[in-house]
């Protein structure tokens, strides 16, 4: 077995191990697939009985397949489980379901005593195979749906990363409206322009009079406008690959390698020899001549379909309903019983030639045909479709910077003065109130994309950080290894900027120590305070920049020896 075949049956024991929701979607089929193989349908009461004996033991089975999933597979998603497991399961499930409706078909006067051992033993067997077989390929499937997702999602950011650059919407600013509305662009540019002239007026005149009526208006639009603010154009046009249906994966698969003689007449056979059986001897001869005929059925429906360039999927198709249909012709030639197992011979080779046939061909292109199924994938993502994926991307981007200059430069800048003008007014601490103004107003009077294009390195970039903030508290900066210089260098300068914020604002810190370590693919950044530690508060659109940039992998814990929090950020390097 090769690593990839490993990697994938692996990973069909974990999220996707036991699913209930397929299972809820096939009970009709469950249930009314035994009626319409064994009822008589010109007597309504024959009918009603087969659908509670039927029903009866589907019962069962859904009993022994919650308790595995709440119970064994529960942790599955953390702890995956073998998929010998999830075979083993489907087994008990489907012997359940075989034997409950054999025995309640009994009670219930369906079968006499003379039957009862045969009909009993044969639907119990044929139901365990059944079930092994549907457990498994149902989370197979859903789990290959997963992986051609990640592989999709994988080819689109490496197209858009290919182009980016390309056609980048600079003036951020200019965009206001696209994203805020008219009247909502000419607010936010009166709200910045009014908060400039009083800033600008205080610092001329230098008086503390103004400070306490000037902390507490920037705090309430800090708050009440700038938040709010940032989180509805953090929210906007997040990046949407198109997802994965369940149907493109069977017809992926169909496409690629839909054929496979003997898996096709053995899965085939087995459902043919084994169910509702009353005597086995009758049917001997009839499934040696269901399961030759298959067999050399679906082999030229291979050759068939290999004179194929094109709509491979629909001649396939095509060529497995006729296959269907000229088994279920033979059956009734051939057949030695009554009616209604004949019939239900005929349905069943009606439901399990298609069924099996794609089935196997799953399988095929989940375990061995990747190399087909990339390049199916990358043909799949058309130009018209890549050019809307990337207009919303660069739109995302856009509204997402925006939203980062809104709450960590504006709103963080404004409440970092609110709360120096509320300290100063006792200490009169004129100098470190010029600071902070002079910070805000650094932020108001230059968006982003004045700064747009200038390629600075990881060093530089936190160090001027650490500066702007060295007015406020106390700064203890360690950078280890080597320099870095790649398009995330902002985003980590962001990310350090916002635990410095959050460290002095919610915090209480006045003295800061940031390690940043450089590892071979990887960086390590750690930001310490001395503050009140984590307060336990509601993560807002700072977690989020920590979730995008390092996918998930920071946190955020109190100090174990001293007062304060450490923030760890575990960032991935594409340089």
């Amino acid at each position: 077995m090769t690593p990839t075949e490993t990697r994938i049956l692996d990973a069909i024991g974990g999220r996707r191990a036991i699913m209930v929701w397929p299972a809820i979607l096939l009970l009709p089929i469950t249930i009314f697939s035994v009626v319409g193989q064994r009822a008589d349908f010109s007597d309504s009461q024959d009918v009603s009985r087969w659908i509670w004996a039927s029903t009866l033991g589907t019962i069962g089975a859904a009993v022994v397949l919650l308790t595995a999933k709440f119970t064994y597979f529960r942790k599955s998603h953390l702890l995956p489980r073998s998929y010998q497991s999830i075979i083993i399961t489907g087994v008990l499930v489907g012997a359940v379901k075989g034997f409950g409706t054999g025995y309640a078909s009994f009670r219930l006067d369906l079968i006499g005593d003379l039957h009862i051992a045969s009909e009993i033993v044969g639907r119990t067997i044929s139901s365990a195979i059944i079930g092994a077989f549907s457990l498994f390929i149902t989370s197979l499937v859903f789990t290959m749906r997963d992986r051609y997702q990640i592989e999709r999602r994988k080819l689109i950011l490496e197209k858009l990363a290919l182009e980016s650059g390309e056609r980048r919407e600079k003036e951020m600013l200019d965009n206001l409206g696209a994203f805020l509305g008219v009247s909502g662009a000419a607010t936010f540019t009166a709200e910045i322009e009014q908060i400039k002239t009083e800033l600008a007026s205080l610092q001329a005149t230098k008086g503390r009079e103004e400070w306490k009526r000037i902390s507490e208006r920037i705090e309430r639009v800090a708050r009440d406008y700038f938040r709010p603010l940032s989180h509805s154009l953090w929210a906007q046009n997040d990046l949407e690959i198109p997802r994965v249906s369940v149907a493109e994966v069977f017809g992926r698969a169909f496409r690629l390698d839909p054929f496979h003689p003997w898996v096709g007449t053995i899965l085939t056979v087995l459902p043919t020899l084994l169910l509702n059986i009353v005597d086995l001897g009758t049917r001997i001869y009839e499934v040696l001549v269901v399961g030759v005929t298959t067999f050399f059925a679906i082999k030229a429906a291979n050759k068939i379909q290999g004179r194929f360039t094109r709509y491979r999927g629909r001649v396939a198709g095509f060529l497995v309903v006729g296959i269907s249909f000229f088994e279920a012709l033979i059956v009734l030639t051939i057949s030695t019983t009554s009616w209604p197992e004949t019939r239900a011979a005929i349905i069943n080779i009606l439901i399990w030639i298609p069924l099996v046939t794609v089935v196997a061909s799953i399988i095929r292109v989940a375990l061995a045909v990747q190399d087909d199924l990339n390049r199916e994938l990358r043909e799949s993502i058309d130009i018209a479709r890549l050019e809307a994926i990337s207009n919303t991307h660069r739109r995302s981007l856009l509204s997402r910077e925006l939203a980062q200059y809104v709450h960590g430069g504006i709103q963080s800048q404004l409440l970092t003065l609110s709360a120096i003008l509320s300290s100063a007014q006792e200490s009169g601490d004129q100098e470190r109130v010029d600071s902070a103004i002079s910070a805000a107003l650094a932020v108001l009077n230059n968006p982003p994309q004045e700064r747009e294009g200038i390629s600075t390195s990881l060093h530089e970039s936190v160090e001027v950080v650490a500066l702007r903030w060295r007015d406020f508290l106390s700064i203890e900066l360690s950078l280890f290894g080597d320099d870095l210089v790649e398009p995330k260098v902002a985003v980590i300068a962001q990310a350090v900027e916002e635990g410095i914020t959050n460290s002095f604002r919610h915090g209480k810190a006045t003295h800061i120590t940031i390690l940043i370590e450089r590892k071979t693919s990887s960086l390590l950044i750690s930001i310490i305070d001395n503050g009140v530690g984590p307060s336990g508060g509601i993560f807002g659109i700072g977690s989020q920049t920590f979730d995008l940039l390092s996918g998930g992998n920071w946190s955020l814990s109190a100090n174990a020896s001293a007062p304060g929090s450490t923030l760890t950020l575990n960032v991935t390097l594409t340089s």
